[in-house]
């Protein structure tokens, strides 16, 4: 059934209370599988207590009370702009205004369509929700300068019978000219602040990020494409007090930060964050990728000074990990477990691990130290700890590539067999240090025992064999000390 009725613009505005509807022409239907009325008006204008219009659209649909229809009475319970194109702000103080613009005298957008709702149920209004559908939108973040189009929005605002607002938001998203999508619902309270929230990312787009504003330069490095949803609980001035997230995607972290791309197949990470406690948790954790692989999770604290992070601490476990890194690794590196318990002084830029524990192969180790952050160059690094006993060649095919190569070679020429260990590690290295061909003697010190040594010590002559004894290896030097050993039938004592 159709009908054009005669004036239902009275009616409309005594369900919404605060604020007028005006409109050029309206088609009423009943839909029998619905068991609702519905009016299409065409020309539709929303103007403010003051006579300025807030927003307007070629269409809106109106849902009525069918028993209210039947009882004579036109009771309005949801109210929806149709093909809405609109410019918005988010401005710094978190409103969102229409155009992009912010001031004193621009409307919160949010808050219009909140107060209507309020408005209409403090004053004994029928109206119970408020949509934008199909809507064209352009948006701007004022604090990041992010420059978003949003082509088919969908905006919904419900009242909860006096606790609060349902919100809800959801579209296709460009971010310049990359698609992704985006969804968000929120219940918010009476003054319109957020009391809880989801929000489900798709196709998030890094390099499109860092292309739209300088803001996002810091990702940069990161050619990510990452897929994300989080479920949120905020405080009373929109900060977020608890989250629970799950993350994941793929892409290729430049050479910039691991001197060689990183292309990882997939990343993917879930855990929870704790403002109160000052505690995020990374559940799990994973990347695949050629280079490096393996599964993880990480407990962090954390303490943050005028809005910033000033320290962190906590531990890390990692397994089942492995590591192809031909610039830096002589072959690949399989790490069943590692250990860390670390923390980062943000005032003195120092990172430090207090102890890490490694298993890679026959390479166990014990270690502490830290790395002092900052400046030009490569870091200051102090390293301290102990790694097993292990064979001679086995200790050659973990040997850093570039790093040594006087003692590397020496070794790789002439000694063949023999078993090493346990060995003692020292390390202080200034900043810079790791920039040269080789390490200063006195940047690095690592002393052993060696036992069931064969070894050449000058060409021409009948190799050492079964030599016991110690040695010493600093930056570009070797030295060793044999104890007893055999050269040919003669024993040395």
């Amino acid at each position: 059934m159709k009908a054009r009725p005669d004036s239902p613009t009275p009616a409309i505005n005594r369900s919404i209370r605060g604020y007028s509807v005006h409109f050029d022409e309206a088609i009423l239907e009943w839909s029998r599988s619905e068991g609702r009325v519905n009016l299409s008006i065409l020309g539709t204008k929303v103007s403010g207590r003051d006579g300025k219009v807030v927003v307007q659209a070629p269409k809106a649909a109106l849902d009525f009370s069918a028993s209210e229809l039947l009882a004579g009475h036109l009771g309005l319970k949801r109210f929806s702009l149709v093909g809405v194109q609109l410019a918005a702000m988010r401005a710094r103080d978190g409103s969102l205004h229409l155009g992009f613009e912010s001031g004193n005298n621009a409307p919160d957008l949010l808050e219009t369509i909140r107060m209507i709702l309020k408005d209409t149920g403090d004053s004994g209004g029928s109206l119970q929700s408020f949509a934008v559908i199909d809507a064209r939108l352009a948006f701007r973040d004022e604090g990041s300068g992010l420059f978003v189009v949003f082509p088919r929005a969908r905006l919904t605002l419900d009242g909860k019978n006096g606790k609060g607002f349902g919100a809800a938001f959801q579209s296709a998203v460009e971010i310049s000219g990359s698609p992704s999508q985006l969804k968000l619902t929120a219940s918010l309270r009476e003054n319109g602040t957020p009391e809880e929230g989801a929000i489900t990312i798709g196709g998030l787009s890094f390099p499109a990020l860092v292309k739209n504003s300088s803001w996002f330069a810091p990702l940069t490095p990161y050619r990510l494409t990452a897929d994300a949803e989080l479920h949120l609980k905020f405080g009373t001035q929109y900060d977020v007090v608890s989250a629970v997230f799950h993350t994941g995607g793929k892409g290729v972290i430049d050479h910039s930060v691991l001197g060689r791309d990183l292309d990882l197949e997939r990343f993917d990470a879930a855990g929870t964050y704790d403002a109160g406690a000052g505690r995020l948790v990374v559940e799990t954790a994973e990347i695949r990728s050629k280079q490096a692989s393996g599964k993880g999770s990480a407990s962090v604290a954390f303490a943050l000074k005028d809005g910033m992070l000033d320290r962190l601490s906590g531990s890390a476990a990692v397994h089942d990990a492995n590591f192809e890194l031909p610039g830096f690794l002589r072959q690949k590196l399989a790490v069943p477990k590692l250990l860390l318990n670390a923390s980062y002084d943000r005032a003195a830029s120092l990172l430090r691990w207090d102890s890490a524990h490694i298993e890679a192969g026959s390479l166990m180790a014990d270690l502490s130290g830290s790395v002092a952050l900052g400046g030009g160059g490569s870091p200051a690094v102090t390293l301290s700890g102990t790694l097993g006993a292990m064979r001679i060649r086995d200790l050659l095919t973990y040997w850093p590539i570039g790093k040594g190569l006087g003692a590397y070679e020496w070794i790789a020429e002439n000694i063949s067999e023999g078993r090493i260990g346990p060995i003692r590690i020292d390390l202080d290295a200034p900043a810079g240090a790791f920039d040269a061909e080789t390490l200063p003697d006195n940047a690095i010190r690592a002393s052993f025992a060696y036992e069931n040594l064969s070894a050449k010590y000058i060409d021409g002559m009948t190799p050492l064999t079964a030599g016991k004894g110690e040695a010493v290896l600093t930056g570009d030097n070797f030295r060793a000390t044999l104890q007893t050993g055999a050269i040919g039938p003669l024993p040395i004592t």
